[in-house]
């Protein structure tokens, strides 16, 4: 399971939480509809970042959301349990839906940096056996370097090309595609 459906998970349990504040007491609280207001937005990013080019963006709205989310959750539930130590009285859904806020998010928020150290992990290895790659290339081409003159013909898959001779080098087309069943003509098997 991914950050997305992650987001799309916690952004339904913080709604579910509005609906036990709202169905468990017969009065109207204000704090009851604030999980709803943090939850809509997670489900949103969740569902929008599940396209890959869109992901790193909206994961950072959602950590933004869930930020929010601790931050007011974590203020109003320090109030309250103020006014509780000092005699008011408190409505415990009142606690118990802050608890539920600050418990969400924050457990949101350590999910999210874990899944973002995590790919910059993997990217991080994937960049050091790119360069592994290279320098092994490099290293055997130069064990064995080109006569001049020679058509030796080296492959560069970093790159993309064919080096002929040294010194002169041609681009590989990005696609070689092969249109002669539909009709229209491609590099491939244009004689003009």
């Amino acid at each position: 399971m991914g950050m997305p459906q992650l987001s799309v998970i916690f952004g339904l349990a913080l709604c579910s939480l509005t609906v036990y504040g709202m169905v468990g007491t017969t009065e109207k609280l204000a704090t009851a509809f604030f999980p709803m207001m943090l939850g809509i937005p997670l489900v949103f990013c969740g569902i929008v970042s599940l396209n890959p080019h869109r992901r790193k963006a909206w994961m950072l709205v959602a950590g933004l959301v869930a930020a929010i989310g601790l931050t007011a959750g974590g203020l109003r539930l320090v109030y309250q349990s103020t006014r509780l130590l000092n005699g008011d009285v408190v409505n415990r859904f009142t606690i118990v839906l802050l608890w539920g806020i600050v418990a969400f998010c924050g457990v949101y928020l350590v999910a999210l940096v874990f899944f973002a150290w995590r790919d910059h992990q993997r990217r991080k290895g994937a960049r050091r056996k790119l360069f592994a790659d290279r320098s092994a290339a490099a290293e055997a081409l130069a064990a064995e370097p080109l006569e001049p003159g020679t058509m030796n013909q080296c492959v560069d898959v970093a790159n993309k090309s064919v080096v002929e001779t040294p010194g002169r080098e041609t681009r590989l087309p990005s696609k070689a595609v092969d249109r002669s069943q539909t009709g229209t003509r491609s590099w491939a098997n244009s004689t003009s």
